[in-house]
């Protein structure tokens, strides 16, 4: 059995894909694996790693062959032309329709994969996965010929409004390279007919001691903790909650995260004059303990891979009431009105009236909490490791 694993990914800051990488990466490492993270820059890591888990920087990574020194003297000259000249020309003639810089193959290859390839080429005897759309073109284009195994995991939804056509284009013409790859769900797993390789579906693992299911007074707030970004749809959160908050005005909602949305979502809250009822905290990683005893937890994305506050929330015991969206994650792990509650996508009112019917029948809001608090036995560590080392 091979023993030796990398993980490539843009950076380990707070996210799903980051998260899962940690746990993955600190088990097998226990279990005896040699583990590495190969990350595109040098910045903050958001979740702790063994120590025994090696961490290298693309951005830091000499690039040494003759063919590699080419490829980025290359890389340059091209780029000074293309901001110059190339760029300048479409505008005048009126084509706006090109890929931004950081959109083409040329691009990844040159930034990305030759230092990707020189890390290879040391670690041939490695299984490479692939986290995120980048850092997955990436590390195909750098294995090509090199013979070693590479698996790709996709961990959103394949059809994403907010992916550039020109990167999904690149993508889908890379992935059948791979030698495997990892779906969150069936719904991600049925787009790519085109892959002739090995195949999973791999739930996400729930982190190891989260508190224990409350069983008292909850608090009158509701939560959510997430990448603040348009994917989330946070704005349809918010709208639900005013809507609930007219009949319900001791309630609060607070949202946990960090994210590029953030700037616009309080201006959103003060246009609607709920800066008293609605507040956002920053990431933490003590999220689980501090909202434990929260009445619900309310998720209202567009589309998802398998949110994994979602699985944590219901792993914790929270009432949850989530949109049933494009991935195929939450109607994967939600029996409506068993273990959480199901709404349509992009729904207000859904929205509102689930988290009123929590609010109002106990014994509903109770057997939800008992039912949802199931899937931490489901997705253990152990039993979702088991399946990743089926991959290796």
């Amino acid at each position: 059995m091979n023993k030796k694993v990398s993980f490539f990914i843009d950076s380990m800051g707070g996210g799903g894909a980051e998260r899962v990488i940690s746990v993955l990466a600190n088990e097998l490492s226990n279990r005896g694996y040699s583990v590495d993270i190969v990350m595109w820059m040098n910045r903050d890591i958001a979740y702790n790693l063994a120590d025994e888990v090696s961490v290298f920087y693309a951005d830091e990574m000499p690039v040494t062959s003759f063919h590699g020194r080419v490829v980025r003297k290359t890389f340059s000259l091209w780029s000074r032309i293309r901001k110059r000249f190339y760029v300048p020309l479409l505008r005048k003639l009126n084509y706006m329709d090109y890929p931004k810089w950081n959109e083409t193959s040329f691009y990844f290859y040159a930034k990305y994969a030759l230092p990707y390839r020189e890390y290879l080429k040391i670690n041939k005897d490695c299984t490479a996965f692939g986290f995120l759309i980048r850092s997955n073109i990436a590390l195909l284009q750098a294995a090509k010929g090199t013979g070693v195994r590479t698996v790709f995991c996709e961990r959103n939804n394949p059809v994403r409004p907010d992916m550039p056509a020109n990167i999904m284009k690149i993508r889908d013409r890379i992935y059948p390279r791979c030698h495997a790859a990892v779906f969150q769900t069936e719904e991600e797993r049925e787009y790519y007919t085109k892959l002739k390789c090995d195949t999973a579906v791999i739930p996400n693992p729930i982190k190891e001691n989260l508190p224990e299911r409350f069983t008292g007074q909850r608090k009158h707030e509701i939560v959510n903790f997430c990448r603040l970004n348009k994917q989330k749809n946070i704005p349809l959160l918010i709208d639900a909650f005013e809507l609930l908050q007219k009949e319900y005005p001791d309630y609060k909602l607070r949202i946990y995260g960090r994210g590029e949305e953030k700037d616009n979502l309080i201006s959103y809250i003060k246009e609607k004059e709920l800066e008293s009822s609605v507040f956002f905290e920053d990431f933490a990683t003590d999220i689980h303990e501090q909202i434990v005893d929260a009445a619900m937890f309310a998720f209202t994305s567009d589309y998802e891979g398998l949110s994994n506050s979602m699985i944590e929330a219901m792993a914790i015991g929270l009432p949850c009431v989530c949109t049933d969206c494009a991935g195929g994650g939450a109607r994967m792990m939600i029996q409506d009105h068993v273990n959480g509650i199901l709404v349509p996508v992009g729904d207000a009112q859904a929205v509102y009236k689930g988290m009123k019917e929590i609010i109002e029948n106990k014994g509903l809001a109770e057997g939800l909490s008992k039912e949802a608090s199931k899937v931490r036995e489901q997705l253990s560590i152990n039993k979702i490791v088991d399946q990743w080392e089926e991959i290796i």
